[in-house]
């Protein structure tokens, strides 16, 4: 997961949290690119299993440059929608607090985004100052809450309710929020699948003790099982869930498998247990036990297509120890997915694996170095093979374009990802698309 820097002083609507160079990118990437188009890519964009793509979106995503058109304040909203749908919570709230929320859009997605995370002081403190930066009561009265202005609150809540412009949802949780001794005697709310969740209600549903199942709501809302309050069996899944999109770093997600032992049977417990076996191995150094942990570890990751996470998890670590060379392939792999240089590759590696290799080592490509068999493989090879064309304006839209190509499982088109590579390469990320290609390779059946 990318970090951040200081910069300097900015357009609003070109507000990032690293630099262009810091990125690898040309400072005018938007540049000439269509408003309606990268706002439907950004929208339309898949959450993406391969750290390759992951990178590539975030930087995407948060570095400062100049928006394409003059609605810059548009294109910040959907770079920040398109956070949020990948989980990235606090490169969200950074972003948006960077950018100044001061407009009733961008206060809406600050606020939103807060609640999420669990930071909701700054946007209530900035929604009591300036009450016309929403027009949603249910925020208003909820901030006023949190404020011990409970009077106003209820009265906000019932005036609304008497005028029309608060929902029959909103007013049913927000005065069992405000007064639940009203309510004792009442069945509790109960929330189904199919009903609109708001940032907003799901706060206010935990505070009244029926918090809704994050299985079935988007991704963000997975962080509110994360914390100690939940069960371990709540904080693994939403961790791992998480993980896959690059929103929890590997650490975090550690931390969560070796909180305590697990005795418990099922797929999930299995991995639990691998991981934690893999991780005391690694630990000690203890080059003997090494292989038949990894081995267990990496199918137990790969059955739950989490065998990137895996590798960001441990190929560091792998890239110290010696392994006899029966194992060796399996840790390039690894060290292939998470962007570490290498080991050298035994004689049975596979035509993929090899391939991946090159490709990751910078090496120069043959189409003839994939099987024709191999949809996959040889549309990748030719991507390289041929003589890179250049793309010198609106970069970032052909890097969207590409992206919106590569699907997220096994139902990669060979042609798409051949197409994907080449664009990518044209808008000068040879690097990235040297490693998103190796991860397809090793990745997608």
């Amino acid at each position: 997961m990318i970090g951040s820097e200081t910069l300097g002083g900015l357009n609003r609507d070109a507000v990032g949290l690293i630099s262009p160079a810091a990125a690898g990118f040309d400072p005018g990437i938007w540049r000439d690119a269509s408003p309606d188009r990268t706002e439907a890519l950004l929208r339309g964009l898949p959450v993406s299993p391969w750290p390759a793509v992951q990178d590539l979106v975030f930087h995407l995503l948060v570095t400062e440059a100049e928006p394409p058109g003059t609605d810059g304040e548009r294109f910040l909203r959907a770079r920040l929608d398109a956070l949020v749908k990948r989980g990235a919570l606090d490169q969200a709230l950074a972003l948006a607090e960077r950018a100044g929320a001061d407009t009733p859009d961008l206060f809406d997605i600050w606020f939103d985004v807060a609640l999420l995370s669990g930071r909701a002081d700054r946007p209530c403190t900035a929604l009591l100052s300036n009450p016309a930066l929403t027009p949603s009561e249910a925020a208003l009265a909820f901030c006023l809450a949190r404020s011990g202005r409970w009077m106003s609150a209820w009265t906000t809540v019932e005036t609304s309710a008497a005028l029309g412009t608060i929902s029959d949802q909103d007013h049913a949780v927000l005065t069992r929020f405000l007064d639940p001794e009203l309510f004792e005697d009442d069945a509790p709310l109960t929330w189904s699948q199919g009903q609109n969740m708001t940032p907003l209600t799901f706060r206010m549903l935990e505070a009244i003790g029926v918090p809704p199942s994050t299985d079935f709501l988007p991704l963000a809302y997975a962080w509110a099982d994360t914390g100690p309050t939940k069960g371990w069996k709540a904080q693994l899944e939403a961790s791992e869930r998480l993980a896959r999109s690059g929103a929890l770093s590997t650490n975090q997600l550690l931390g969560v498998y070796t909180l305590r032992q697990a005795n418990l049977s099922g797929a999930l417990w299995d991995r639990v247990r691998a991981v934690q076996a893999l991780d005391a191995t690694l630990t000690v150094g203890d080059s003997v036990r090494l292989p038949g942990t990894l081995s267990v570890s990496l199918e137990a990751m790969d059955s739950a297509r989490l065998a990137p996470v895996l590798a960001r998890l441990v190929a560091p670590r792998l890239a110290r120890l010696d392994l006899p060379p029966e194992f060796s392939d399996q840790a390039a792999r690894l060290e292939i997915l998470a962007g570490e240089p290498p080991r050298p590759l035994s004689a049975s590696a596979s035509a993929r694996l090899r391939l991946a290799h090159t490709l990751v080592r910078g090496d120069t490509i043959s189409a003839e170095k994939a099987p024709e068999a191999d949809a996959l493989a040889n549309a990748v090879a030719q991507a390289f093979a041929r003589p890179s064309f250049s793309v010198t304006t609106a970069q970032g839209q052909v890097l969207l374009a590409a992206l919106t190509l590569l699907a997220p499982d096994a139902s990669a088109d060979a042609q798409d990802v051949g197409s994907a590579l080449e664009m990518i390469r044209a808008a000068g990320q040879e690097p990235s698309a040297r490693w998103i290609a190796a991860s397809l390779l090793l990745e997608v059946p």
